[in-house]
């Protein structure tokens, strides 16, 4: 029992919708997961909100008028949600059929959504054009999320970014960001002589250019931007480590008669400042991760920044870093 309320009357409304995959090697639960993948691109005013009551009666409220425009658009960011997936070449239509009954038009529409073949990876090289970043991007191959012979993804893509930023930041490369790297395409192609700073948009237009060949398949490349800070290229090492227990807005590391301060030499060296004297040194000291003398790694900033805070006993925790003056890659 179907009951629409509240529908604009004398003017089409959508009752239900269905998306139909035509082709494509997926199983039954990839097939599953695209189609609930599609049904997020639907335009809000393509959507169908149901209500279902005693298993039988399904009330729709507010259905939305029909418009071929709102169809028209759900149906093109299906096939913009394909390209996510390395499906280039993927078509999206929609087509609608029109019931009268009970004196209202109901509208059902149907999308049909056909990928073709992927575009897999046909190789992928890494251009750094440094020596340590390159030995380091080749000893963590293993990770990489761009693989021979599988389809290029936009989510791929930039975890690749993301996975290289982290694993150089953890090497001592404190600054070095994501606007560093770049992912292009197969430059040989003409196509492709006037690319764009947008990683994934470069792979779109080598796939457009693909498109003239049989094979749809795409060559990788990884490569590192000169950024306009040379510092973003250079390893950093830890300097002092300042531990600031009862820190107080306004606090300064220098020049500041309020604060006490207590140095602690063991193996590194760390400066403790404070107004009272509430935790004991080796409490602190056995929450820090990032320790004099270190390459700067970050995983040990969220460590250290993570043992802080589960200690219960500060309202918020935040680590910062100053360059030290005088020194071309040192921090505190």
């Amino acid at each position: 029992c179907y009951v629409p309320k509240h529908y604009q009357k004398d003017k089409p409304f959508i009752i239900d919708y269905s998306i139909e995959v035509k082709g494509g090697n997926f199983t039954k639960d990839e097939t599953i997961a695209l189609k609930s993948r599609l049904g997020d691109q639907l335009d809000d005013s393509a959507k169908v909100s149901v209500v279902d009551k005693y298993f039988i009666r399904h009330v729709y409220n507010n259905p939305a008028a029909f418009d071929t425009a709102y169809a028209g658009q759900s149906a093109r960011n299906m096939k913009a949600s394909m390209l996510h997936l390395g499906y280039y070449k993927a078509d999206a239509k929609y087509k609608a059929d029109t019931v009268i009954k009970h004196g209202q038009k109901r509208v059902t529409v149907q999308y049909i959504v056909e990928p073709g073949k992927p575009t897999l990876i046909d190789t992928v090289g890494y251009q750094l054009r440094n020596a340590d970043l390159a030995g380091l991007t080749k000893k963590n191959m293993a990770g990489s999320l761009l693989q021979q012979r599988q389809p290029v993804t936009k989510s791929n893509v930039l975890g690749e970014i993301s996975r290289l930023v982290q694993l150089y930041r953890n090497n001592g490369y404190y600054k070095f960001t994501a606007e560093e790297l770049k992912v292009r395409g197969d430059t040989t192609l003409e196509a492709l002589t006037n690319i764009s700073d947008d990683p994934f948009e470069q792979l779109q237009l080598l796939a457009e250019a693909q498109q003239k060949k049989d094979s749809p398949e795409i060559k990788l490349a990884v490569a590192l931007n000169q950024p306009k800070d040379s510092g973003r290229l250079k390893k950093y090492y830890i300097n002092n480590v300042y531990i600031l227990p009862d820190y107080r807005p306004g606090d300064r590391l220098n020049g500041d008669s309020s604060i006490t301060e207590r140095v602690v030499t063991r193996t590194n060296k760390y400066i403790i400042r404070y107004h009272n004297k509430l935790f004991r040194t080796g409490f602190l000291l056995r929450n820090v991760t990032l320790k004099k003398g270190d390459l700067y790694n970050q995983e040990n900033y969220y460590k250290m920044l993570n043992n802080f805070s589960r200690g219960g006993v500060w309202q918020s925790v935040n680590i910062d870093f100053n360059e030290v003056k005088d020194s071309a890659n040192k921090i505190d």
